[in-house]
């Protein structure tokens, strides 16, 4: 017995200091003899966890609760992992369960944490709110509720609690925080030098970018950011050092010895002190694209003798919520129809493979790829090709942010389960006027919001494509310009 505890302690010593490798070899080597063994499921369920392998945490995670059905934190653990496989409705249910056996306040913290966190991926914000407000009211200084609630608030617009609250998030493992030599976090005032560091995906970088100019009223600002939009960057911003050394640290040809730098903050965090209020988010423009390689996409598109539209129809990983963030090619037929256009393909993975085997079914449809577009390490040859395109209309992804930052009209499709930018209700994006979000009416299904906005599309364009491959010369209204 005294063998099997100190075993129990080192493992979960391990896997709490992330040396899972060497915690899982003493679980192993405990459950071979004893496979029911909860506490030691219990540590490989952590473990699954830590290494993203959320379908094996689920089954254990199950089987504990089969063996302890009266143990909280079972139940906790089952939640976390159903919600790391986008299984919301369970998650909820189990993190309910794990409430009502709750005795210790700190398993009773954890738990409703994480039912915020579950609900502001749902899109409950007001909910997710609640719940977040509950921890505080046990532990004020809980740093995960804090930036749970920061979420809820700014997903409902309150801007000055929203970013405050956010703040908390800085320095927990999906947001960490970067010094580049021993200057102070940046408080918005007007100073020397500031450098502005990317953080988080592609679109977010983006999208915080609209900022960057309020910044540079305020200080010399220093921009480090991904390479595959460094050259987008320096264009749009003249007046800024962009550097593309994300995730290059070690050789940041700026990082000299004798730079004299005053401060440094992550770019969404320029919020707190340049976007307090609705009145603060112009929406217009702040991105430009390469006149050459624009000025080359529109002689290409005007050959096609038809209206061109981007079209994206997936999003996301799976901790993104993929899950939620993605159509078939076939199940948008009814919007491709819509339009007798050009459409180009926004997928920023490989997807010519998939539109040949679409076209040997629907050969009246005209959808390409173009790799040097979309697949390549130079996001400016990207936005070069939106700008030149007469409208995009995409799922829920980094499109999205780009063609907001160029002020290309673009329709996105929002499922329920969001994002807290994109707010809970309405079609205005506060980020970009150019973008119109269209909202998932019935959690997990599409067919509806794909009919009516391929009608609301043939509105904005001429002649549909009939099933036989025929154009209808019903006329609906003027094409609208680029």
């Amino acid at each position: 017995m005294k063998s099997r505890d100190s075993d129990l302690k080192l493992a979960s010593q391990l896997t709490e200091n992330g040396q899972v490798d060497e915690a899982y070899l003493i679980a192993n080597r405990y459950l071979k003899n004893n496979p029911n063994e909860p506490d030691f499921l219990t540590i490989l369920v952590h473990i699954m966890l830590q290494t993203d392998k959320p379908v094996i945490a689920y089954s254990i995670a199950r089987r504990v609760t089969q063996i302890l059905p009266k143990a909280p934190g079972g139940w906790l653990n089952l939640g976390r992992a159903a919600a790391d496989l986008w299984m919301a409705k369970e998650a909820v249910r189990y993190y309910k369960k794990s409430l009502a056996l709750c005795e210790k306040p700190e398993q009773k913290k954890l738990t409703l944490v994480n039912m915020c966190a579950v609900l502001i991926d749902t899109g409950r914000f007001e909910e997710g709110e609640i719940y977040a407000q509950k921890v505080l009211d046990m532990d004020p200084e809980n740093i995960k509720a804090t930036a749970n609630i920061g979420f809820c608030q700014l997903a409902q617009r309150n801007w000055k609690e929203g970013w405050k609250n956010y703040h908390a998030s800085l320095g927990i493992d999906w947001r960490p925080k970067t010094q580049y030599f021993d200057e102070p976090e940046w408080d918005g005032k007007k100073t020397g030098k500031v450098i502005i560091y990317a953080e988080q995906g592609l679109g977010d970088v983006i999208g915080f970018a609209s900022m960057i100019p309020d910044a540079r009223k305020k200080a010399e600002i220093v921009l480090e950011v991904d390479p595959k939009v460094e050259g987008l960057m320096k264009r749009s911003f003249p007046d800024v050092s962009v550097y593309g050394t994300r995730f290059m640290s070690d050789k940041l040809p700026w990082k000299l010895e004798d730079t004299k730098v005053d401060a440094s903050l992550p770019m969404g965090q320029l919020g707190e002190f340049f976007r307090l209020k609705d009145e603060d988010f112009p929406g217009t423009a702040y991105l430009k694209a390469d006149p050459d390689r624009v000025l080359m996409w529109k002689s290409l598109f005007k050959a096609k003798q038809k209206p061109v539209i981007g079209i994206g129809w997936r999003g996301g990983i799976l901790k993104t919520g993929s899950k939620y963030r993605q159509w078939s090619l076939e199940q948008i037929v009814p919007l491709l129809k819509s339009v007798d256009a050009h459409w180009v393909s926004l997928q920023y993975k490989p997807a010519g493979d998939e539109i040949a085997d679409f076209k040997i079914l629907y050969p009246e449809i005209d959808i390409v790829e173009y790799p040097h577009g979309t697949l390549t390490p130079d996001y400016d040859d990207t936005a070069a090709m939106v700008v030149a395109m007469d409208h995009v209309v995409c799922m829920q992804t980094a499109v999205t942010h780009l063609c907001g930052a160029l002020g290309v009209r673009v329709w996105v499709f929002v499922p329920q389960n969001s994002q807290w930018r994109y707010g809970g209700d309405g079609e205005d994006y506060i980020w970009s006027k150019s973008v119109r979000i269209i909202r998932q009416t019935k959690r997990g299904e599409w067919a509806d919001d794909i009919e009516r906005t391929g009608g609301e599309l043939n509105r904005l364009f001429r002649e549909p494509i009939r099933g036989n491959g025929q154009r209808d010369h019903r006329q609906v209204g003027d094409q609208p310009s680029a």
